[in-house]
């Protein structure tokens, strides 16, 4: 890449960091403008009331909590207290060490010759991050108490003082005030969350990394780089409030929930802003990595080794590519798409996946053969609260005594369905879009640039706000109903298909080829988001039995009742457990990466 095309990319980099940030503003304006809870006078038009709103975010004139902490600035409740610090410090040594780990053993993976090797990582990998972060947190909190070793919740001992407050990083004020009994104590209390995420972030680079090497031959672009930077970091954004919130670190994503849970808006308002900050500034640092990286390897920069074999794996790649694509050019019959597929169930990973998703799916349809009370029942009012396991109540009972395993049944079935209504919407959208952005049909300039930029830009702003926050103000702003939260997912789903179909020929052998692949992902994925949206507290109050309002039930009985959220935990990490061993299972990975 010549001097002069990092200098272009630097200012493509410059110019949608700008437009994410106004984008994004934009969009939390009109959240936040249809908010019911807004105490802001709207008798302004509209664009008035948008540049009052600008003018709020750039003068930082974000005003003060009214429920949280009434009459406390915003800014202060966030940053003076060190809570949006706090989550920035129990993040950065996972995310750090993570990362690392993911690269290299994703790279190891790719690139070994000793298949048992790549198996047993695949395998690995799968399990990494088909468990959801809720029973990692449960299963490592309980051990910690049967260990006494570890603190179980909150970000210091209680005992402890503050430090002087310098940066609002707990651990490097205390080391700056020469109190190390306080930098220690906030360290133990950061081990559980901390290896929880670390765990976490290095499954979900494994992946990503191996998903790359499907995508070796694909020409990338900073737009290509942007997406793929704004989705890995709402994830691991996403992991980190949800860890916070479950260990009562106090940090930015609790007061962020609690703000919605009980319409302070003001504190919504702060927090949107400082995500839709955080966002820019990472998206813009990963674009320059990007260009000067990019950089590096054309100028051969790196050590001429390195360069060669990467070098080597691209010619090779675009081989196979052309190869394959040479083949493809005759549309595969029936019988090749039913061949291809019976090879593909001749995997074991897909044979497990297979034996795993069919047992969840028959118990959905006949929930009779696990338990024998109906769904009314299940959800019944009943005396013998948080009671042990016992042959009437094999998984014990929760709260108002309602069966364990009677709710996982009902559950499970209650997110299969939300699971594949919301990928069907996905499916739709992506299947237009992704063809209205494919290339391969257009011959006109004009046209490849507006599938390439156009569609392609307009998919990308969806991922501007990650979704652990997006997705709660939809559904304050626009109704906390069923039917809301499966419609907004559905659409969010779209870029995912979209990405999928742009880079596959319309032709019905790779359009089921990629469906078979990804529907078992991306329904696996849907169920993790329900769930964990309802561990948070943002569930439809007419489904008394969605999984994640189980387990949220039953979090503060961790110790004296772990079977009311460890069970239903576990029950869902074999679900999706299922539904990511089917996937791997029916994957294609390149022939090169044995290499």
């Amino acid at each position: 890449m010549p001097l002069k095309k990092i200098i272009k990319n630097l200012i493509k980099t410059f110019i949608i960091g700008s437009v994410i940030l106004f984008t994004g503003l934009i969009l939390t304006f009109l959240l936040l403008y249809f908010l019911p809870i807004n105490p802001l006078s709207l008798d302004e038009p509209m664009i008035i009331e948008f540049l009052l709103f600008l003018g709020r975010f750039f003068t930082g004139e974000w005003y003060s909590s009214n429920v949280i902490m009434p009459g406390m600035p915003v800014t202060e409740l966030l940053f003076g207290r060190g809570n949006v610090q706090r989550t920035f410090e129990v993040l950065l040594l996972p995310l750090t060490v993570g990362a690392i780990a993911g690269i290299l053993i994703g790279l190891l993976s790719i690139k070994t010759r000793k298949k048992w090797l790549k198996i047993i990582i695949q395998i690995l990998n799968v399990l990494g991050y088909a468990v959801p972060v809720i029973l990692l947190m449960l299963f490592f909190q309980f051990g910690a108490y049967l260990s006494g070793n570890l603190p179980l919740w909150h970000f210091k001992n209680p005992a402890y003082p503050d430090p002087p407050f310098v940066t609002g990083f707990r651990i490097w004020d205390s080391i700056i005030a020469g109190r190390w009994d306080l930098a220690l104590d906030t360290v133990a209390h950061y081990i559980l969350p901390g290896l929880i995420l670390g765990f976490t972030i290095s499954a979900l680079v494994i992946k990503i990394v191996r998903i790359n090497a499907l995508n070796k031959t694909q020409k990338t672009s900073i737009i290509y780089n942007t997406a793929r930077i704004a989705l890995v970091f709402g994830l691991i954004f996403g992991y980190a409030i949800l860890v916070g919130y479950h260990f009562n670190l106090f940090e930015f994503g609790i007061i962020f929930v609690q703000g919605l849970l009980f319409d302070d808006f003001f504190v919504i308002q702060a927090c949107l802003f400082i995500v839709i900050i955080t966002v820019v500034l990472v998206t813009f640092a990963a674009n320059i990595i990007y260009s000067i990286y990019h950089h590096m390897v054309e100028k051969e920069v790196w050590p001429t080794t390195w360069i060669r074999k990467e070098k080597s794996l691209q010619k090779e790649s675009l081989n196979e590519v052309s190869n394959s694509i040479e083949k493809e050019r005759n549309p595969a019959s029936f019988k090749d798409i039913k061949t291809y597929f019976l090879r593909k169930l001749k995997s074991p990973l897909t044979i497990i996946g297979l034996i795993f998703f069919l047992f969840f799916v028959v118990i959905s349809i006949v929930p009779q053969i696990i338990t024998p009370y109906s769904l009314t029942e299940a959800v019944g009012f009943y005396p013998d609260f948080w009671a042990a396991p016992s042959p009437g109540h094999p998984f014990g009972t929760g709260y108002l005594g309602r069966d364990i395993l009677a709710l996982i049944v009902y559950g499970i079935q209650d997110s299969l369905i939300f699971g594949f209504l919301t990928v069907l919407i996905g499916i739709g959208g992506g299947l237009i879009f992704g063809y209205l952005a494919n290339n391969r049909f257009y011959e006109n300039k004009f046209y490849r640039w507006f599938g390439r930029w156009v569609i392609m830009g307009f998919l990308l702003l969806f991922y501007i706000m990650p979704l652990i926050f997006l997705v709660p103000v939809i559904w304050v702003a626009f109704g906390e109903t069923y039917s809301t939260l499966l419609i907004f997912i559905g659409i969010l789903l779209i870029p995912l298909f979209t990405w999928i179909f742009v880079k596959t020929d319309y032709k019905t052998f790779e359009i089921l080829k990629k469906l078979i692949i990804y529907i078992p992902l991306f329904v696996g994925f849907t169920v993790l988001i329900y769930v964990t949206l309802g561990f948070l507290g943002f569930y439809d109050q007419n489904i008394l039995h969605q999984l994640g309002r189980t387990m949220m039930e039953g979090r503060g009985h961790i110790i004296d009742a772990p079977w009311a959220t460890i069970r239903p935990a576990t029950t869902l990490f074999l679900l999706t457990l299922g539904l990511f061993l089917l996937h791997e299972g029916l994957q294609d990975y390149p022939r090169h990466s044995r290499q």
